[in-house]
């Protein structure tokens, strides 16, 4: 049985390479706004991290902070367009434009995204893979990608 965190390794690197290699994105579509390509969608969660960076142990539990952590904001599909990531349920839906983007990356859930003091995560089966297509699809470049070694390992078999 393959691993998916090793397959989603595998699609990225490919599409990657082909990115490099001077190939382009299809479009799967048009989006909601005149003019805007589709370039993927994917069934995903989005969740917002929320609480304090830091907590201070002490022993008056009137002190005590809550500790980051991840919320659920919406389940649905998430469409990656010509000028943002729209999350399609809850209707109207919630989009991430480009602009205002502080921060962008792949951890072992989904797409990581900060907008100032502001973190959200979709949450997609192919975090990496999706870093790939918005880092070109938004910023017009290809994603540099480091796979950790056992991934590697993994792919040379």
């Amino acid at each position: 049985m393959a691993n998916p965190f090793v397959e989603d390794w595998r699609a990225a690197l490919v599409l990657r390479d082909r990115l490099s290699a001077g190939g382009v994105l299809e479009t799967t579509g048009t989006g909601a706004d005149a003019g805007e390509a589709v370039y993927a969608s994917l069934p995903a969660r989005l969740e917002v991290m929320q609480g304090v960076p830091l907590a201070f142990a002490t022993s008056d539990p009137t002190t005590h902070a809550a500790a980051r952590q991840w919320h659920v904001v919406a389940n649905g599909t998430v469409v990656v367009t010509s000028s943002r990531l729209h999350m399609s349920s809850p209707a109207p839906g919630v989009s991430m434009g480009w602009h205002g983007l502080t921060r962008l990356y792949a951890d072992d859930r989904g797409l990581v995204l900060e907008y100032g003091n502001q973190t959200y995560r979709v949450d997609v089966h192919c975090p990496n893979w999706l870093l790939v297509v918005v880092m070109n699809v938004g910023f017009g470049v290809v994603a540099e990608l480091r796979p950790p070694s056992w991934v590697l390992r993994e792919l040379a078999r």
